[in-house]
């Protein structure tokens, strides 16, 4: 394919006083759409910020010395007995006392538990219902807690 010819764009001319004349209308909707980004990044910051703080990830302040992470706590070992006692309990139960039963679980004997109850019930709409409402609880009880903010 041959090039085509190439003509000289005149510097000045109408064309460049048309792009001075759009970005200089577009100047004040460019400044504000900075500004709502700064705006966003600060929330962000913020809400993470609120976020770490919940879950124990404060970040050091400079100039404070930095101290270690609490160690993680030790895993819950499950006990067969009482998964089975449990699964027991929930098997000739409705759905929706099953999945209330689940998420009491999780609270008083520790959401390993519980996944463990939900896994051997082998139903996977179940499981997927128990961790929709388990994640809509805990976040509910740090809202409650003033440990995360309401979105």
């Amino acid at each position: 394919m041959p090039d085509e010819p190439k003509v000289p764009i005149e510097v000045g001319g109408p064309i460049q006083e048309t792009l001075s004349e759009t970005s200089a209308a577009a100047n004040p909707v460019e400044q504000e759409i900075l500004e709502l980004e700064r705006q966003l990044t600060a929330r962000r910051a913020e809400q993470r910020k609120s976020v770490e703080m919940a879950l124990g990830f404060e970040q050091p302040q400079p100039g404070s010395q930095a101290t270690a992470p609490p160690p993680p706590p030790v895993p819950n070992t499950l006990q067969p007995e009482q998964v089975k006692a449990d699964i027991e309990k929930l098997s000739g139960v409705e759905k929706n006392q099953q999945l209330k039963s689940l998420v009491d679980l999780a609270f008083a004997k520790g959401v390993a538990h519980a996944t463990e109850v939900v896994r051997n019930l082998d139903n996977p709409y179940l499981m997927d219902e128990f961790h929709d409402t388990l994640i809509d609880e805990f976040h509910k009880k740090l809202v409650d807690e003033g440990k995360l903010e309401e979105i």
